[in-house]
């Protein structure tokens, strides 16, 4: 509520902007965001084309993806979406179409991240790599992807399930000195003071939290775990082994629908 005046300036920023300075259309990385809803807001009155590209895993009752009544001509007051989604594939598109979303908006186009995979595989060195890190060339790299089920942050509930994670990793593979442990928080997990302090505690010399480009983490890692995130999706397509850590049944989830993810509780994760 507190920015609510700040959408509104933007809004009638950019429909002043427009006047004088209209654009052919806007790509929005971001679409459900506040403040790109006010930019298509503004793009619609000038009607300027906006496309929103899919930013991440579309799952089931995503808070940000499950409304059933969307603004058009008949209703002012429904969900505002871009004129087109991109989106990575057709799974996403069939969910998306279960929830009421206009067909007419989807499209299937992929993941632009790796639609030059292999060419972005070739610029990448391990040898210079470890050393941008400071990591010796002979660990096997263990690459631990948060989504922030941490105490601070309580969006979608109160979970500590990155946390005991990373305890459980710092347990068993704490200056062992076969393997190194990276921490890769999410993008929007600003707060990682619970990590530090845990890192810390364990007195490690083999583990940090690093928030680098998170292809090159993948590139030189062994084994990537997660609870929840897209860098599993992404570590696939590098051709990395990954272990999914379930503290719950999910039977919605993408992620038990594929045999080329590896599933685990916690207590079984080490082994």
């Amino acid at each position: 509520d507190p920015f609510l005046p700040n959408y509104l300036q933007v809004i009638d920023s950019l429909t002043k902007f427009f006047e004088k300075n209209k654009p052919r259309a806007i790509f929005l990385p971001y679409e459900t965001g506040p403040l790109s809803l006010a930019i298509i807001i503004a793009a619609k009155k000038h009607n300027v084309k906006t496309i929103g590209l899919q930013h991440g895993y579309i799952y089931k009752y995503n808070p940000m993806y499950s409304f059933d009544s969307f603004h058009n001509q008949n209703n002012d007051l429904g969900f505002i979406i871009p004129e087109k989604i991109l989106l990575f594939g057709n799974q996403t598109k069939k969910l998306l179409l279960s929830n009421n979303y206009p067909k007419k908006n989807l499209f299937v186009f992929g993941n632009p991240n790796f639609f030059n995979i292999d060419e972005m595989i070739k610029t990448f060195s391990k040898k210079n790599l470890f050393q941008k890190f400071g990591i010796s060339e002979n660990k096997k790299i263990i690459l631990f992807t948060t989504g922030k089920l941490q105490p601070f942050y309580t969006n979608h509930g109160v979970y500590d399930h990155d946390v005991q994670i990373w305890k459980k990793l710092l347990e068993n593979f704490s200056n062992n000195s076969n393997y190194y442990l990276l921490l890769k928080p999410h993008p929007e997990e600003k707060n990682i003071q619970i990590y530090e302090q845990i890192l810390n505690n364990f007195n490690s010399k083999n583990a940090k939290i690093i928030q680098n480009n998170i292809n090159e983490l993948i590139f030189i890692s062994s084994v990537v775990i997660s609870v929840f995130s897209t860098t599993m999706l992404d570590s696939l397509c590098f051709k990395k082994p990954v272990i999914r850590v379930q503290f719950s049944e999910d039977s919605d989830s993408i992620f038990n629908n594929t045999n080329s993810i590896v599933n685990s509780n916690l207590n079984d994760l080490t082994s």
